[in-house]
């Protein structure tokens, strides 16, 4: 809704600049956050002159920290936060699973398990304290079905629906006004495979 505020994950490009500029077309203010500092300004530009305001910060969500300073920022620059999409992502190059390297695997769970484990971590608890709030997590149709030579990929994109739908149940609990949503795309043409 107009005069909500959203934080962006993986917010300069793909799926989540694409859901940055739907958000800011509706009138949400919307801060992206990106690894990719140099990408940020670009991207804050693009989104610029719609109802909703759009800022930027760099944050690498496989970093808890990080993610602490990007909801410290938000709250500074907006004052509340409405809408977490943790949708920063990575994918891994092809290989059978007993070819992968375990920096890969370390790096996928890194970014796409505990990268939503810590902006669950940061903001749940000021959506709790409000009561209300939603998380948008972009998982994968891969996070549904086997996907041969991606297996850390594959891996990853399960944990995060599954994580996705206990956190949804968990939030419930505690209020209706409170709740999770996994997205589960199919192929998109981002840069996601550049990257």
């Amino acid at each position: 809704e107009p005069g909500q505020v959203a934080v962006v994950t993986g917010g300069t490009s793909g799926i989540g600049f694409a859901l940055a500029d739907v958000l800011v077309r509706r009138g949400v203010d919307v801060m992206i956050a990106d690894i990719r500092e140099d990408a940020i300004p670009i991207a804050v530009d693009a989104l610029s002159g719609h109802s909703g305001r759009a800022a930027g910060v760099r944050a690498d969500v496989s970093v808890d920290a990080d993610v602490d300073a990007l909801a410290d920022e938000t709250l500074e620059r907006f004052g509340r936060v409405d809408l977490v999409c943790n949708n920063a992502g990575v994918v891994c190059e092809q290989a059978p699973i007993w070819e992968q390297r375990l920096e890969t695997w370390r790096w996928l769970i890194d970014v796409k398990l505990m990268g939503v484990v810590h902006g669950t971590r940061t903001f749940a608890p000021l959506f709790i304290a409000q009561g209300y709030g939603h998380f948008l997590n972009t998982a994968s149709a891969g996070g549904l079905m086997p996907l041969p030579t991606l297996a850390p990929y594959n891996a990853t994109m399960h944990a995060v629906v599954g994580l996705t739908e206990t956190l949804n149940a968990e939030l419930r609990s505690v209020s209706a006004g409170l709740g999770a949503t996994v997205l589960c795309p199919g192929m998109v043409d981002t840069e996601l495979s550049a990257n």
